[in-house]
């Protein structure tokens, strides 16, 4: 559920979706959210997809219960479907239900939900840094951070229980696991502040937009 503006009737939308458009050809801060929205949408589908198929593919590679992480991966998918398309509906008008005070919850599901992933397959790690824009964007700062310095924990933690790197490789290849993590926990921190920024930016925006309006 990452954006979060109240709903306004059709005209006044289209007003302030005129003001704030930018004439010179540089895009706007609304057209730069839709992109990064639309980018952390495919982060999540290729994050989920690709181990899920694995696992149809391959599920003797993952032990008998092969298919209980699928039908995980599966209500996964549906929760977060689910809050992408709340959003668009109260965006949009199309709703007055007002999902904003849901959004924690919507959150603390699909974030305990790839908790029950990781325990059971180490490649739905990396599903992990777009949940970390998700939470810069929806929880306050220091509980994102400790948020996200845990989950990130957790990461480096599966990589080294699931390598089974005999001591001399361990000695070589064991800080790459500690690295990679942290590198696409820092990308991801650094996408999260600045969609946050953009998202604030943009409500600026329409609010000095809206004040424009006749009463």
């Amino acid at each position: 559920m990452p954006g979060t503006e109240q709903p306004h009737a059709r005209g006044r939308n289209e007003f302030i979706g005129r003001v704030g458009r930018q004439t010179d050809g540089a895009p706007s801060t609304a057209s730069i959210l839709g992109i990064l929205r639309l980018t952390l949408h495919v982060g999540f589908a290729v994050l989920l997809g690709v181990p899920t198929l694995r696992l149809t593919l391959l599920p003797e590679a993952r032990g008998t219960f092969w298919f209980v992480w699928v039908a995980i991966a599966a209500v996964f998918a549906g929760v977060y479907l689910a809050g992408i398309l709340m959003d668009k509906r109260f965006t949009s008008g199309s709703t007055q239900l007002d999902h904003r005070r849901y959004r924690v919850l919507w959150l603390a599901i699909i974030t305990a939900l790839w908790v029950v992933l990781l325990i059971g397959d180490y490649d739905f790690a990396w599903l992990a840094f777009p949940l970390f824009v998700l939470q810069l964007h929806l929880l306050p700062r220091p509980v994102a951070l400790l948020t996200i310095a845990t989950m990130t924990a957790a990461v480096i933690a599966t990589q080294f229980a699931t390598a089974g790197l005999p001591a001399e490789m361990a000695i070589v290849l064991g800080p790459l696991h500690i690295l990679g993590p942290l590198f696409g926990a820092a990308l991801s921190v650094l996408a999260g502040l600045s969609y946050r920024a953009l998202d604030r930016e943009a409500k600026e925006n329409r609010r000095r937009a809206a004040s424009q309006l006749p009463r």
